[in-house]
């Protein structure tokens, strides 16, 4: 039987219970965690059996017995000296800060080309439903659905005009409510344009038949981009006929992969717990 571990993890949902992004992500390893036998405390604990941190937990913690999992900008509990795991999600402002004995993921290249940690094991475990997010038919408007999300968007750049939908990202309510309108949108508009060049989203709108658009933010080229992640696959890099044809075109490959990587999220979590075991 292999060996128990005690995780921390640190995620600050933007809003309860976390319904995408990196709190999704954070929240999905510990479930798996979980089911592996292993005892897990969060910050804001979600699913059934994690355990909530509270002043008491830290007044008689061994740091030694206790491997942390915080992210890429995260810092907070740097002083108790624990076993770390940095999962990088997004931008790293700090990565000199790392310590040199942390053990660092990665959620693909999208955050890190052009970094030392470039080539740091990735993990990129998938939350979605591919039987909900589907293609219903619906008649569709001209009017193109924008997300900004974390975009990078200059003074001088002017926002392609359409129906703005962060309110509906961000609303406060159940995750399946948030799906259900995101699904019907993403079937009755013809066009979904994003600033947030690495959002599922675009993987989503694509799969609901809408013609998906990822507006670049000059981080990366299209080379780069489409290496960082299978899910590339379906969405058109820029808005232009020959990138709009391309996602157009390789739609059932996106499928194919979320399908592929769906199957695989389980021994993500797996690969992850074991490389724990074998540094720590």
């Amino acid at each position: 039987m292999s060996k128990k571990i005690n995780w921390i993890i640190l995620s600050d949902p933007l809003n309860k219970p976390p319904h995408h992004g990196g709190p999704l992500i954070l929240h999905y390893i510990s479930k798996k965690l979980l089911e592996f036998g292993d005892r897990v405390c969060m910050n804001h604990p979600f699913y059934e059996g994690c355990e909530k941190m509270t002043k008491d937990f830290f007044k008689t913690l061994n740091p030694q017995e206790w491997v942390l999992i915080t992210t890429e900008n995260d810092f907070r509990l740097q002083d108790f000296k624990f076993k770390t795991v940095r999962l990088i999600l997004f931008t790293g402002k700090n990565m000199e800060n790392y310590g040199s004995d942390e053990l660092i993921f990665q959620y693909g290249k999208s955050f890190t080309v052009g970094t030392k940690y470039e080539n740091s094991p990735s993990i990129r475990p998938i939350v979605t439903n591919l039987s909900f997010w589907k293609d219903l038919e619906c008649q569709r408007s001209e009017t193109p659905l924008i997300l900004l999300k974390k975009g990078v968007i200059s003074k001088e750049d002017k926002i392609i005009e359409g129906q703005l939908i962060d309110e509906v990202i961000n609303m406060n309510d159940t995750r399946e409510a948030v799906d259900f309108e995101l699904l019907k949108l993403f079937n009755t508009h013809k066009t979904f344009i994003t600033y947030d060049n690495n959002t599922f989203h675009s993987v989503q709108a694509a799969l609901c038949g809408a013609i998906s658009i990822v507006i670049p933010d000059g981080k990366l080229n299209e080379k780069e981009w489409r290496r960082s992640t299978k899910r590339k696959y379906g969405i058109a890099y820029g808005n232009n006929e020959e990138q709009i044809n391309f996602a157009l075109n390789t739609v059932d490959d996106l499928k194919e992969i979320i399908e592929t990587e769906l199957f695989r999220s389980h021994e993500e979590v797996s690969f992850l717990r074991k490389t724990v075991l074998l540094n720590f």
